[in-house]
């Protein structure tokens, strides 16, 4: 079965906040768990497609995923419909259904302003942070602190092949990352990350797979996540900078 892509590559954009800002505050940064496993939240069976092995949907097929985990953990789980998922990618990336021409997939930076102005499913975010992508400690605390992280990757030829498998994603001989695709990190394990994606809740890669194919790193913020995050680590996030920051984009 041939699943699809759809990640263009990162690009800048001005509501984008760096979350290092945020996630220090006297000095004291909460230390990482040794695992987490935010996606067992959400059962595999339900997670769903999201369209994404019939169009180049990957990033809105990721903001779905993220809304299951995001509003599972704050209340009722939201599952969006394929119809509203459609509606979503072409709001962002100006696919016309029904015209293969215009499935040309979009920029994740683009997707999160289209999920805080139009929402998806009826929800919104109130605005999205980066993160360095090498920075796993950070990696690991956003994914306990706002319930998981957006990650765009580059995928080598052999990782449509070992998720097929139901193998771990792991860097093959000859292996070239170079296929834009978004995915959840809901979890991080003994071997190294769990990612959602193409309707599987728990599909795993190593660090050096990581470390090569991974390009961007975000964290979607709304203010009952951030609220949780502070009630969680009050001495590790700046929460009235946050609150305070989100706000000002908003104005």
């Amino acid at each position: 079965m041939a699943f699809k892509t759809g990640k263009k590559a990162p690009k800048w954009h001005p509501k984008t906040l760096m979350l290092s800002k945020y996630t220090q505050k006297g000095g004291v940064m909460l230390p990482p768990p040794e695992k987490i496993y935010l996606e067992y939240k959400i059962p595999p069976a339900t997670i769903g497609m999201g369209l994404n092995d019939q169009l180049s949907d990957c990033l809105a097929a990721y903001a779905a995923h993220h809304l299951q985990v995001i509003t599972g953990h704050v209340g009722t789980a939201v599952f969006a419909e394929d119809s509203e998922i459609q509606a979503f990618y072409s709001a962002f990336s100006g696919y016309v259904p029904g015209d293969p021409s215009t499935d040309n997939g979009g920029y994740f930076v683009d997707m999160y302003n289209c999920w805080q102005t139009r929402g998806l499913a009826g929800f919104k975010i109130d605005g999205w942070a980066q993160i360095d992508t090498k920075d796993y400690a950070k990696r690991q605390i956003a994914i306990r602190l706002f319930l998981g992280c957006g990650v765009g990757v580059q995928l080598p030829a052999s990782a449509q092949t070992e998720f097929e498998a139901g193998q771990d994603w792991t860097m093959q001989p000859g292996d070239v990352p170079k296929d834009g695709h978004a995915i959840l990190e809901s979890g991080e394990g003994a071997k190294g990350h769990n990612f959602a994606t193409w309707g599987k809740g728990d599909q795993k890669a190593d660090n050096n797979w990581d470390l090569q194919c991974t390009d961007e790193v975000y964290v979607p913020l709304t203010k009952a996540v951030i609220s949780a995050a502070n009630d969680v680590a009050p001495q590790s996030l700046d929460y009235d900078a946050l609150v305070a920051d989100l706000a000002a984009l908003k104005a």
